[in-house]
């Protein structure tokens, strides 16, 4: 007789021919003899366990179970034998109903019924048996993925008969029995939601090693299925881990979630296993990892037999202070103990995770916990929707998560969404949502047309579930979806379904009008049920329309979750002990959100310094935004891997452009971000951004969307080969057009890697000269214009000296256009002379082209001659040259006929020149300039609407008002970061001056800050606004030096240095409560005032 090959495993010590044997070496021996002397046994072999470990994660097989006499209906007749000894159902006078089969692909599922015969008895006991064929083992023995796959069930689906029977609410106790194991969490999962969701409060599971082990104990039952197959016996006062810790997070659903490889310190997770006992004994549960704090654990005491564990833990930062040294076993796992049972059993996790320490410091906001203790006190009885509202980073998520816990505690039934920006995903959660409430111990892929036509529910209403249904993960979906939101149904009669469910729906700012919508009748299907729903979102999105049309009607407990000043000077005094009270104002603008405020507070920490001034605020946050400012510090991780780490930068770009983050095992790359703060672990086991705040300045930075690869990307791919030894002109082009629109990030985001670093030489080689030379030019276009890190004018310097001499035709032309760009660079610090250097040059360089290339000679046909020309007229008035502004005419002249856009920026540039020498006329060009501008949202119509809305605040014009420039410098600082910030600190000087005091000192405390260094130029007008920030502030001695400051950095410019030195002298010889603060918009300098000058900026 030939047998399958199976395992046997072998249970602490046994009891084997007669033969009392213990320990592994007895095991060892037996394998060694071969097994000749018994051809039963010869064709078996025998998985060493080490005892000590007392596990069974080496178990394939104990029971051949292909060998099971009869085959399925052996196996029907082995569950039934079960059930009639463990759970002694009444006797055979209880009806058992005709045995349902359905032989499939996934195994042989029996289903048996146990009737009362009493009338007035009305229970049902109901067994559902799965048996499962075992094929004949791989006989590679290394394709483990395969057999481990094989080994478990992932998910249990209720068989249509039961779910019918519980609806009628007469099932008091349910039995599952296979051949197969089950993990640990889908079995606490359903038996959860049963017992919360129905009246069966008794749900049972024999799986694989359970049954096994009931076999070893009954000889006479193992006899008489598998007929003379040895059986070894068992001792009864072991246990045995029968399926290894799994950790999830708390907001996992009743879903195919994954297990977690990444943990958080203090955070909530829920561990899963399964033990076996010989005997009824005490539970007790400690931890063996330093650091590992059990908050709670299901079981007092275990039963014979196999028992379920769920153990509630977080994870201290102690964890840090004595890493535990994993062991390595044969099979590439890493086998780490956690827990201990009954102080000798192992509770061990094989998945190798990683523990991150978590990094934000624990606040105390008052919104937060007015939110918690009134969720506390919701009765069960009755139906509740609660709305939390708050601005990214004020913890929304994190309180969701307690609330869950809470929840879970008190035996609910929780169900968790987070909605994304993709639309279809919204849609399909929010209709698992609407069937969970409706169905909580079904699986929503195992949800059947059967099990929701067998509800009691309106007819329209059953037809519309189970179109939603058929259309869950296609496209038209979004018409389902219309058709159900259209009848706006309501459940009048709920007793069908029990109390016990809480629905927690993330991020619905998200929402598209649609998916806003179908969750508002949502909510108003289920208004009279016993229904506990918390809703996150955004306040953009409570005061939008939206929220108008399908959220009022719906009665919304509303909670704003808002960092007040409170809030603020409440923690910063517990942490760092803080005194006095601070500007409510500046606060806001300091820590406009937890995140930032959690960043601060990090750094603070790590100066070990103490806040207890306005003076030592105020120094800490300069030097916190130098170094750890919200989107410079957010922007520079993210350059740092870029540019260090590309294959983790490309993981990292994946994972923040799919609304779901990936699906990804733990390796090098990922652990590095996940190190880095940039991506965790969500509880579904995929790799997502660390929090929206870092998605939104990644894709704002990058130019990207929450979408699959785009054009941008297929760009850098090309441009960052190594392999690619060439450039073709069609990518130039495109990189060409992305800098013509403005879309200086993205010229960023693909060029940088090669000009910000050490490769450029290696890429000229790779690319030559000419192709090198263009895109570094447009890589130095964009730094200046964008970058908040270098200044970007060096590279202007290096191509210059890189093209000289050269011989291609395109790279001489360029010549001109680079000049140009060190003209405006030079201007721009003040350095007229080398301006005008750089102009004898363009001139020279330019005939040369025209004897070597023939170009048009007329220098006016060339844009790059006239904007030089420009410069030089600019430099002209600035001189006070008396012949400067008939030259001006005629070149306003020149250039609207030729060159209108550049028309309007001469207008109002040049109209600049004039602020302190002709105020009136300044005005005029600036006017003029604004009734040409065409597009108010680039670089061009946005300067100049800033200095039209500036002149008219200043000559008091009707309408005007200060806070509409700040609006101008916000939309500025999305796309022209450089242009925005000199708005800035104009802005900034003229609240100074006009006593806006408070208003001023954020502004200005949040741009001085910046990563980016100021030119020479600004640098000096800096000065001169700090000198009034001092005098706001009563501080004449900084004052005082911040001006001589000013007036050292203007040598450049009499006309610059002659307002910072007026100033000066207005220190010297005016009191500090008689000085007047003024605009310079005149030659003639008050002696009694403070002036700020409006051309620099």
């Amino acid at each position: 007789m030939k047998y399958s090959s199976v395992f046997i495993c072998v249970f602490g010590k046994f009891v084997f021919n007669n033969s009392q044997m213990s320990g592994e070496k007895s095991l060892r021996g037996l394998v060694d003899m071969k097994m000749m002397d018994n051809p039963v046994l010869s064709s078996y072999y025998i998985v060493l366990i080490k005892l000590n470990m007392r596990r069974l994660d080496k178990m394939i097989s104990v029971i051949p179970w292909n060998n099971i006499i009869d085959g399925p209906r052996g196996f029907e007749e082995l569950a039934r034998d079960y059930v009639r000894d463990i759970y002694k159902y009444p006797d055979s006078s209880w009806n058992e109903t005709p045995a349902t089969h359905d032989g499939n692909k996934d195994g042989y599922l029996i289903i048996v019924g146990y009737h009362s015969p009493n009338i007035m008895d009305d229970k049902v006991w109901w067994m559902e048996a799965k048996y499962i064929n075992e094929t004949e083992k791989d006989e590679n023995e290394n394709n483990t993925a395969k057999n481990q796959s094989n080994k478990y069930l992932h998910r249990f689906k209720l068989d249509a008969t039961i779910v019918s029977s519980i609806f009628n609410k007469k099932v008091t106790r349910i039995v599952f029995v296979t051949n197969v194991e089950v993990k640990a969490k889908v079995i606490s999962d359903v038996r959860t939601a049963l017992a919360i969701a129905t009246n069966c409060k008794e749900t049972f599971f024999c799986t694989k090693h359970l049954l096994e082990y009931w076999l070893c104990t009954h000889e006479k039952i193992y006899r008489k299925h598998f007929g003379t197959i040895p059986l070894p016996n068992l001792s009864k006062d072991s246990i045995f881990v029968s399926d290894d810790i799994e950790i999830y997070g708390n907001v996992s659903n009743m879903k195919l979630a994954q297990p977690l490889q990444n943990l958080t310190t203090n955070r909530i997770y829920h561990a899963y296993c399964k033990v076996i006992s010989g005997q009824n004994q005490k539970v007790s549960i400690r931890s063996a990892q330093k650091g590992f704090h059990i908050k709670n654990y299901n079981l007092k005491q275990l039963h014979t037999g196999e028992n379920l564990l769920h153990i509630g833990f977080t994870v201290t930062d102690k964890y840090f202070e004595g890493k535990s040294v994993s062991i390595e076993n044969g099979d590439g796992y890493r086998n780490l103990c956690l827990f201990k049972l009954n102080r000798t059993v192992n509770l061990t996790s094989k998945t190798v995770f990683s523990i991150t320490e978590n990094l934000e410091t624990h606040l105390n906001i008052q919104a937060q916990q007015i939110f918690k203790d009134n969720y506390e006190k919701i009765l069960p009885s009755r139906n509740f929707y609660g709305l939390i509202e708050g601005e990214s980073g004020t913890c929304k998520t994190t309180i969701i998560e307690e609330c869950i816990e809470l929840k879970k505690s008190k035996n609910y039934n929780t169900y968790y969404v987070e909605l994304q920006d993709e639309k279809s995903i919204n849609l399909s959660r929010l209709m698992e949502a609407l069937f969970f409430v409706l169905f909580p111990f079904i699986y929503i892929d195992d949800l059947t047309q059967d099990t929701i036509k067998s509800q009691k529910l309106d007819s329209g209403l059953t037809k519309s579930l189970l179109r939603l249904l058929q259309s869950r993960n296609y496209a038209d979906s979004e018409k389902a979806v219309m058709e159900f939101a259209e009848k706006k149904y309501v459940i009048n009669d709920c007793d069908e379904y029990n109390n016990g469910c809480a629905l927690f729906v993330d991020n619905v700012h998200k929402l598209d009008p649609i998916g806003a919508q179908f969750l508002s009748c949502i909510l108003n299907l289920f208004k009279k049920f016993k229904l506990h729903i918390i809703l996150a979102t955004q306040p953009s999105f409570t005061q939008g329309k939206l929220f108008e049309e399908y959220f009022n009607c719906i009665t919304l407990q509303k909670f704003s979750f808002q960092l007040i000043r409170a809030d603020v000077e409440n923690n910063l005094k517990n942490i760092f002990g803080l005194s006095e009270p601070i500007n409510t104002e500046l606060l806001d603008a300091f820590f406009p959100n937890l995140i930032v405020f959690n960043l601060f507070v990090q750094y603070t920490k790590s100066l070990d310094e103490k806040i207890c001034t306005l003076p030592d605020l105020v120094y800490i946050y300069i030097s916190f935004r130098k170094n750890v400012s919200e989107n410079s510090y957010i922007l520079e991780q993210f350059e740092n891997i870029r540019i260090n780490h590309p294959d983790a930068w490309n993981v990292c770009a994946q994972i923040y452009k799919k609304p779901l983050g990936i699906s990804c095992e733990l390796n090098p790359n990922t652990e590095l971000l996940i190190a880095k703060r940039l991506i965790k672990q969500n509880d579904y086991g995929n790799l997502v951004p660390i929090h929206d705040i870092y998605t939104q300045c990644f894709q704002n930075h990058f130019h990207v969307s929450g979408n699959s690869d785009n054009e941008l990307d297929a760009l850098d791919r090309q441009i960052n080969s190594y392999q690619v030894t060439g450039i073709a002109e069609e990518t130039y082009e495109k990189i060409f057009h992305l800098r013509q629109t403005e879309q200086f990030y993205s010229v960023e985001y693909i060029l940088s890697p090669i000009y910000s670093t050490d490769q450029q030489e290696k890429y000229r080689k790779l690319w030559g000269d000419e192709m090198f030379y263009l895109l570094y030019f447009e890589y130095s276009y964009a730094a200046v214009q964008n970058s908040r890190t270098t200044i970007g004018y060096d590279g202007f310097e290096i191509i210059l000296k890189g093209i000289n001499g050269t011989s291609s035709k395109r790279l001489n032309i360029l010549q001109l256009e680079v000049i140009f760009e060190l003209i405006n660079s030079h201007f721009n610090v003040g350095e007229y002379s080398e301006c005008e250097i750089l102009f004898k040059q363009f001139n020279e360089t330019y005939d040369r082209l025209v004897n070597i290339y023939g170009i048009n000679p007329d220098k006016n046909s060339c844009l790059f001659y006239v904007l030089s020309n420009n410069y030089m007229l600019y430099i002209a008035s600035e001189k006070n040259i008396s012949e400067s502004y008939t030259a001006a005419d005629a070149q306003k002249n020149l250039l609207k006929e030729k060159y209108p856009y550049h028309y309007v920026d001469f207008l109002f540039r040049y109209g600049r020149t004039l602020f302190v020498r002709d105020w009136n006329t300044a005005c005029i060009w600036i006017e003029d300039a604004m009734k040409e501008v065409q597009n108010f949202s680039n670089k061009q119509g946005l300067l100049v609407t800033f200095y039209a809305k500036f002149i008219d605040y200043i000559n008091q014009k009707e309408g005007a008002y200060i806070g509409s420039m700040e609006q101008v410098i916000r939309e500025c600082s999305k796309s022209f970061y450089s242009s925005s910030r000199h708005l800035n600190l104009l802005y900034c000087g003229l609240l100074y001056v006009k006593g806006y005091t408070s208003q001023a000192d954020t502004l200005l405390l949040k741009d001085i800050a910046e990563a980016r260094k100021i030119r020479t130029k600004m640098d000096a007008a800096y000065k001169q606004i700090l000198a009034i920030y001092y005098l706001r502030h009563n501080d004449i001695d900084n004052a005082q030096e911040a001006l001589r400051q000013s007036v050292s950095l203007f040598s450049f410019n009499s006309s610059y240095r002659r307002i910072s030195q007026h100033n000066l002298e207005v220190l010297k010889n005016i009191d500090l409560n008689n000085m007047r603060y003024e605009v310079c918009t005149s030659p003639c300098l008050d002696p009694d005032t403070i002036y700020l000058d409006p051309r620099v900026y």
